[in-house]
């Protein structure tokens, strides 16, 4: 069946034929979901005769789909177009490795180096249990970035139940569904690919397993040394008969193949498969070792040869010497991979970047997918940068040009790192140095990102903006999924792909509140996983890890299904950013938000600390007569304030009363104290959805709601004469807006300031007249003030950046955060009266968007909330190898 350019294929558009083969048609198209292009196989409509056969190989076409490992084709879809089934998998560009080997045998470091890639990928899909049966050179392929994919995972079993029945298995055993010969197909003086790679117990029509892949790996690793067939004959019959009977040719002098590897080779094509490598992670082992112990010998070889100047019988000694280490050598890695096998140690270690001079900032950490390097936010003395640290080498380097970088994420292969910079858009830089590249503009802040094997990277955007796909190499960013506009979501953010591409798991923020959950690609469809927790990964061990109230918990997760099942466990304790390799290497921080304190600070910046406990303090409110205080408080140690964390809200005397609980739901923050001090307004999340409420100040009664919404509110502002509140909120299409109500009046709220920009923080003036606020629509934040309740024009009063405005309560003043410091301007009739100028230098604990002081009555000291001198920033990573082990010891598996 041939198609046409343009023929839609499920959700797919052809583009162009690729080629064709017994198996089928293959053909360029492009995914009209997530504008990417795909190759798509489409199978023989004989194949769909058979309902049971059918359905196996959607079964194996899945499983397959499951593997994400780099050196193995990534199948994101099956299905059938007009009868015929069909496979969606990566585009790739380069040539098979049949075509590389028809010039002949390749360069010796180039056979190891794809032999070992090639190992690597059987090795994880063997520990899934899926068997290729096939394994060719035309059945893998050479990238032109010089990775090397396995193709066909999963299409052996179909192929092989249409020869099945040929030959009678042998010894009276139940043949599966192995490659057996037809007469159709041994045609004499015909050479039959697949027949060349087959294992003995494949001739014979037995059942096999992954020992029958890791012959054919030896056959192909053979060919690539020898630059012919290991049994290579006239006919399929002779060339059969040589797999079962004899032994290849030894391997041509010319290849100067040293014995280790002639060894590994023979070691792979034993006829018995018990006689073979036990596992292919072992072969991989065998290969790896001898590429350290060649690289090692030769260099000390070419080194001791230098240093022996004009001594040539020495130096032939010293050569001989390390061709006898690495026969040695060789043996002792022979000897190893056929000892059993034994998990690895899981193993810890700490960091220290205090060390270097550095200082951890928030931006986030990321490890390679080979969990070998780390990527990390840091400081020394300037902006923030990332450094990349290899654990095998000594120190961190710092990426140049990666100033104010955050969210780091690795491409698939682990040679870039993509990270974004807030109101720029997202980069990416060469982990090897090399100058940053821009992927894409962007003026919202970006949340996580993840780098398919496809090249498409796809990233989260805050508030309410979804998730969106752009390619790796460039480009405008699509929309892939939004929030609903009544759903009262704020953001989609920290994406992760699934197993296979069929969809991803990702972060829902609602009012404070964060969910985890799934989207499928094939139809959109997002379905709900974990109902409290954020910045979710999906392993390879059968599990769903996720941040919760500090903590990382582990719980079984089946990705083919979507399922979590059994009970969630906290794993590891006091988490803040983490990331996980596909090798089982844990990297984390512990949380940088821990305790702060209470302090009065004067203009100058001079500050004296109140009489309380150090606690995890944040939006500090004073009472309108100055004598009393409320601050929320963190009960538990949280990634940021804000995700997840359980607070509530505590008050007390700034003359010494110690404070106490006000709230106990746990879900409480952003207090406001009524005009009269009696009550005090907050946000809290009890009923599911993050609105306001207020509750006395002597605690001489039970909170009450004020408003009812699916949208997230918080209260910023009540008018002089208490009546009229001003509140943020996120609501229909818009980002942020400010809206006010009159108390106890709810269907009275309507929006203030309204626009497609993010309007926060309302602050009414002390006279009531105007209303101060921020807005992004510059592209950063920057302090307004309007009229109120209008008409009239509003004025722009910061300059370089304004956050949470403040007025002086007696008039004439206007107070902001920027970058600088706490700002003061000087304020009649609404408009700025000379420059802002900085009373002191500050740095917020909690949210940055939301205020972290509050203003005396007499408007010349600020009550504000800042870091403990103790315990303020982290100064180490902390690094778990082999932590699945771990993993899969403490909390059941989804998917055994």
């Amino acid at each position: 069946m041939s198609l046409p350019s343009r023929t839609r294929v499920g959700p797919y558009e052809v583009i162009s034929p690729l080629g064709a083969g017994g198996m089928g048609e293959v053909y360029r198209a492009r995914d009209t979901r997530l504008g990417r292009e795909v190759a798509i196989k489409v199978l023989p409509s004989c194949f769909s005769s058979d309902a049971e056969r059918l359905r196996r190989f959607e079964q194996e076409a899945r499983a397959a789909g499951m593997l994400n490992h780099p050196n193995i084709v990534a199948i994101y879809d099956v299905g059938t177009h007009e009868g015929a089934p069909y496979v969606v998998t990566e585009l790739l560009e380069g040539e098979t490795l049949g075509s590389r080997l028809a010039g002949g045998a390749l360069p010796q470091r180039k056979a190891i180096e794809y032999a070992l890639q090639i190992a690597r990928g059987l090795a994880a899909a063997h520990e899934k249990g899926i068997v290729h049966r096939d394994l060719k050179p035309e059945n893998l392929f050479a990238t032109k970035d010089g990775r090397v994919k396995i193709l066909d995972f999963g299409l052996a079993k179909l192929a092989d139940s249409r020869a099945r029945t040929a030959v009678a298995p042998a010894g009276g055993e139940e043949g599966d569904t192995e490659v057996a010969p037809v007469a159709a197909r041994t045609q004499p003086g015909v050479v039959l690919g697949t027949v060349g790679y087959m294992s003995p117990e494949q001739v014979r029509g037995k059942a096999t397993d992954h020992r029958s892949d890791i012959f054919s790996f030896g056959a192909i690793l053979y060919e690539m040394l020898a630059g012919r067939r290991a049994f290579q004959r006239d006919t399929a019959a002779e060339t059969m008969t040589a797999i079962l009977n004899e032994e290849p040719p030894e391997l041509p002098p010319t290849a100067l193949v040293p014995p280790a590897l002639d060894g590994i080779v023979r070691h792979c094509l034993e006829k018995a498969p018990e006689e073979r490598f036990h596992s292919a992670h072992d072969l991989a082992f065998a290969l790896e070792s001898l590429t350290k112990v060649s690289d090692s010998a030769m260099r000390e070889a070419a080194a001791s040869s230098t240093r022996l100047g004009n001594a040539p019988w020495l130096r032939t000694v010293v050569i001989m010497a390390a061709v006898l280490s690495l026969a040695v050598l060789g043996s002792i890695v022979l000897w190893r991979i056929r000892a059993p096998r034994h998990p690895s140690p899981v193993m810890r270690a700490d960091v220290l970047v205090s060390r270097w001079g550095l200082t951890l900032t928030k931006g986030g950490v990321a490890i390679s997918p080979d969990g070998q390097t780390v990527v990390f936010t840091a400081q020394h003395g300037g902006e923030p940068l990332l450094y990349v640290r290899r654990f095998d080498e000594w120190e961190p380097r710092a990426l140049p040009g990666t100033e104010r970088a955050s969210t780091p994420f690795f491409s698939f292969d682990g040679e870039w790192v993509a990270f974004a910079v807030t109101g720029k858009g997202i980069r990416k830089v060469p982990v090897r140095g090399g100058p940053p590249q821009s992927i894409c503009t962007v003026e919202r802040s970006v949340y996580g990102g993840t780098w398919g094997s496809d090249g498409r990277i796809i990233f989260g955007q805050w508030p309410n903006a979804g998730l969106w796909t752009v390619s790796a190499e460039g480009g405008t960013p699509q929309p892939l999924v939004r929030p609903a506009e009544t759903s009262g979501v704020e953001f989609y953010m920290s994406p992760q792909l699934l197993p296979g591409g069929a969809g991803l798991i990702f972060t829902i923020g609602r009012g404070g509140h964060t969910s985890i959950a799934a989207l499928l690609f094939r139809n959109g469809e997002v379905r709900p996983l974990i109902d409290s927790g954020s910045d979710g990964r999906c392993l390879p061990t059968g599990h769903l890890i996720y941040q919760s109230e500090g903590h990382l918990r582990a719980v079984g997760f089946d990705p083919e299904r979507l399922e979590v099942r059994g009970t969630s466990r906290a794993v590891i304790e006091n988490v803040g950013d983490y990331d996980i390799s596909l090798t089982g290497t844990l990297v984390y921080v512990p949380p940088s938000t821990s305790l702060s304190r209470l302090v009065w600070k004067d203009r100058t910046g001079k500050t004296t600390p109140l009489n309380f406990r150090l606690r995890p303090y944040c939006f500090p409110a004073l009472s309108p007569d100055g004598r009393r205080l409320a601050v929320t408080v963190v009960e538990a140690a949280a990634v940021t304030v804000g995700e997840g964390a359980a607070r509530s809200i505590w008050i007390g005397s700034v003359g010494g009363e110690p404070l106490t609980r006000l709230t106990f739901v746990n879900q409480d923050a952003f207090s406001v104290f009524t005009r009269d001090g009696k009550r005090v307004l907050f946000t809290s999340g009890r009923n599911g959805r993050y609105n306001i409420f207020w509750t006395p100040a002597d605690r001489s009664g039970e909170p009450q709601r004020l408003t009812d919404s699916p949208h997230a509110q918080r209260p910023t502002s009540l008018s002089p004469g208490g009546n009229v509140l001003l509140f943020s909120t996120v609501a229909d299409s818009s980002k942020h807006d400010i809206v006010q109500m009159e108390i106890g009046r709810p269907d009275s709220a309507r929006p203030l300031v309204k626009t497609p920009f993010r309007e926060m923080e309302g602050a009414f003036s002390p006279d009531g007249r105007w209303v101060a606020y921020q807005s992004d629509e510059s592209g950063r934040f920057e302090v307004y003030v309007q009229a109120y309740p209008g008409p009239g024009t509003r004025v722009q009063v910061s300059t370089e950046g304004g956050l949470a405005p403040a007025w002086n309560p007696r008039g004439g003043e206007l107070f902001y955060e920027a970058p600088a410091g706490v700002m003061s301007v000087r304020m009649v009739d609404g408009r700025p009266v000379g420059p802002p100028t900085k009373l002191f230098a500050f740095t917020s604990v909690g949210h940055i968007l939301t205020r972290a002081w509050d203003v005396s009555p007499d408007g010349q000291r600020f009550l504000a909330v800042e870091p403990a001198e103790a315990g303020t920033s982290s100064s180490q990573l902390n690094i778990v190898s082999n932590w699945f082990e771990e993993l899969k010891a403490r909390v059941p598996a989804g998917k055994q």
